[in-house]
């Protein structure tokens, strides 16, 4: 039963790790993509 929680506590860490993960890679495209946008538009429109 014990060697069961740690499985499951060690689950929780890597979900968590994975969370972080996306959360700093989605953020990092959040601020990526509008930049991006602009130049686009701007581009387009000179």
């Amino acid at each position: 039963m014990l060697g069961h929680l740690q499985k499951f506590d060690d689950g929780i860490q890597k979900c968590q790790q994975w969370l972080n993960e996306a959360k700093q890679l989605f953020s990092r495209y959040s601020i990526q993509v509008p930049v991006k946008r602009i130049e686009d538009f701007l581009e387009q429109h000179r």
